[in-house]
C-alpha cells in the first residue's frame, strides 16, 4: 500500500464516570503497552460537552505501524466495567500537523464538506472500514459550527500528554 501521508491520526473515545485522576490511572498501563507497537504521542483530552463523551485520545502514529497493527484503519471494539470506547479510526496527518493544540473542535463527518476557513484542517479517513470520511479540525474551538452535515463534535481541552 502506498501511504498518502507520513503520519496517521487516531481518535478514540471514553464514555465514563470516572474523575479524571482514576482515569487517567486506568487508561496509562494501557497508553504503555500500545508504545510498544509503535505509537508515538498520546493525548487525552477532555470534552466539555459529556453527553457522548467525556475523554478522546489523540493519537499519533507513523503510518505503517498503524496500519500493521490495525489494517482495517479501525481497531476493535472495547469495553471496560467502568469505560465506555468509541473507535473514530484513523485519518491521514501531515508532519507539520504532529503537534497537539490546547484546545481542538474535532467534527467527524459520514459525508465530505468543503471547508471556507484556511486555517480549518480536513484530514480524510484511511481506508473504507473507517466509519466518517472525513474529520474536521476548526480552527477557532469556540466558534459555532452549523451543519446538517456533522455527525458528532467535540470541543475538547488538552488534559494530559502520556
Amino acid at each position: 500500500m502506498k501511504y498518502q501521508k507520513p503520519y496517521i491520526i487516531q481518535y478514540v473515545g471514553f464514555q465514563t464516570g470516572l474523575d479524571e485522576d482514576t482515569f487517567l490511572q486506568s487508561w496509562s498501563p494501557f497508553a504503555s503497552s500500545i508504545k510498544s507497537a509503535g505509537i508515538e504521542k498520546i493525548d487525552i483530552y477532555t470534552v466539555q460537552k459529556k453527553e457522548v463523551l467525556t475523554y478522546i485520545s489523540r493519537n499519533v502514529w507513523p503510518a505503517e505501524a498503524f496500519l500493521k497493527n490495525f489494517p482495517t484503519g479501525v481497531p476493535g471494539a472495547a469495553r471496560t466495567q467502568d469505560v465506555v470506547v468509541l473507535q473514530f479510526g484513523g485519518y491521514w496527518l501531515r508532519e507539520e500537523e504532529i503537534d497537539r493544540p490546547d484546545d481542538m473542535l474535532l467534527l467527524f463527518q459520514r459525508t465530505p464538506f468543503a471547508l471556507e476557513e484556511k486555517e480549518d484542517i480536513s484530514r480524510s479517513r484511511v481506508t473504507e472500514s473507517v466509519p466518517f470520511q472525513q474529520m474536521l479540525v476548526l480552527s477557532d474551538p469556540k466558534q459555532e459550527y452549523s451543519s446538517t452535515n456533522k455527525q458528532f463534535a467535540f470541543y475538547c481541552s488538552h488534559l494530559k500528554s502520556l
